[in-house]
């Protein structure tokens, strides 16, 4: 991929991948070091790192049990000053935090998937009230948390645009309330239907099921 081909971006969203798989060719992506830039720099990008993306965004991960199938140790991208090490035993738990930034005070909930534990390796600022690298780090315009869920908050995801804005000089905006968990899977199920060439849909569930079914009108 040619990266001066890629569209400028304001900022980058890092999910939680199998990171041993997707480590190695986030280090040597070109492509991906032009759409980030430099963060801390003037012309840099927004990062915000989800579980598995904000273990990544850190200096080093210590997987010497084998959890993710990778090396004993490898580095991150080293956007964030914090080390992970995973542990045999998987955090599975649904938690309730309160925002410390980018708006103060807000209920959060959603649920925690992961081996790794987070630690400091340097400065930063609490992204949690009451937590600290364990639960999310912010410094600068790179953001990571292990909250699953915490873009589904209209007040919190609101205040992360919004501070990219600013930071942009662009206009804010009012939060936006997203529609309805069922309304927007309609939606994109009638995208797929759109996109679907003949009778692509009806051999894909004759795939799955066994029997022949055709696109409903």
């Amino acid at each position: 991929m040619d990266p001066a081909r890629l569209p400028p971006a304001r900022y980058a969203l890092a999910p939680g991948p199998q990171i041993a798989c997707y480590l190695p060719w986030l280090k040597v992506s070109v492509a991906l070091r032009h759409v980030l830039s430099f963060p801390w720099t003037p012309e840099g990008r927004w990062v915000l790192g989800l579980c598995g993306g904000y273990q990544m965004l850190g200096d080093q991960l210590d997987d010497q049990g084998g959890t993710e199938g990778g090396p004993g140790t490898w580095p991150g991208l080293g956007l964030l000053p914090i080390r992970t090490v995973f542990e045999p035993e998987k955090r599975t738990q649904q938690s309730r935090c309160v925002s410390a930034w980018p708006v103060a005070g807000r209920s959060l909930v959603g649920y925690e998937i992961h081996h790794g534990r987070s630690s400091a390796t340097g400065g930063g600022e609490h992204l949690l009230l009451g937590a600290g690298t364990e639960m999310g780090w912010r410094q600068g315009r790179v953001v990571g948390c292990y909250l699953h869920g915490l873009l589904t908050d209209d007040e919190w995801r609101g205040a992360f645009l919004n501070a990219v804005r600013k930071d942009r000089g662009r206009p804010l905006q009012p939060v936006r309330v997203a529609d309805p968990i069922d309304l927007r899977i309609d939606r994109w199920a009638q995208h797929l239907r759109r996109s679907f060439r003949g009778d692509t849909w009806s051999r894909l569930l004759s795939t799955v099921t066994g029997t022949r079914t055709s696109l409903p009108q």
